[in-house]
């Protein structure tokens, strides 16, 4: 599990006030420059710019500095803020519940609580579709957003949820990318 993310702390901050700059009409003077720069520190230190912290590279594929930055996104975005929800982000093969799989989930959703287990990248291997750490957390968000209807079910109709909850996330984060 990932407790502390990497210190680039510049990198968001700047991520921020080019966002708040883009947005709004302040001047770039140096002394505005100043106090936005010494507010969004402030901002930084409380926690307040995670959004920042998940950003697109050179080719437009998203990494990340922390999973709980996309994790924070996605909740909010399919309404599971009243969910307990721990990542352990970077597993190994061995540690996977599920074979050969690259995201699990075990959820309890009579008290909303869950654990996602995400495959690290190193260990993804050949596979059709490349490694999408963001797909896959989705995907295991949309079971828990779906537990209640998918819980102890005939098998054809696991398969089919499965199959759905994979389109769906496919597309959510497909169309938050602008695809």
């Amino acid at each position: 599990m990932t407790d502390v993310c990497g210190d680039n702390r510049f990198e968001i901050i700047n991520r921020a006030k080019k966002d708040l700059i883009e947005a709004t009409n302040i001047e770039s003077r140096e002394e505005e420059m100043k106090v936005l720069d010494d507010f969004l520190f402030r901002c930084w230190q409380m926690g307040w710019l995670k959004r920042y912290e998940s950003v697109k590279d050179d080719t437009g594929a998203i990494t990340y500095e922390c999973p709980y930055a996309l994790l924070e996104e996605w909740t909010k975005r399919l309404g599971l803020q009243d969910w307990v929800i721990r990542v352990n982000d970077n597993c190994k093969p061995e540690d996977m519940a599920v074979e050969d799989s690259d995201g699990c989930s075990e959820w309890s959703e009579s008290i909303k609580c869950a654990r996602i287990d995400i495959l690290g990248e190193e260990y993804y291997g050949e596979r059709i579709r490349p490694y999408d750490f963001e797909r896959i957390l989705v995907h295991e968000l949309l079971h828990l957003k779906t537990s209640l209807i998918s819980s102890e079910v005939p098998d054809l109709q696991e398969r089919y949820t499965h199959q759905l909850i994979d389109d769906l996330a496919r597309a959510l984060v497909n169309a938050k990318r602008g695809e």
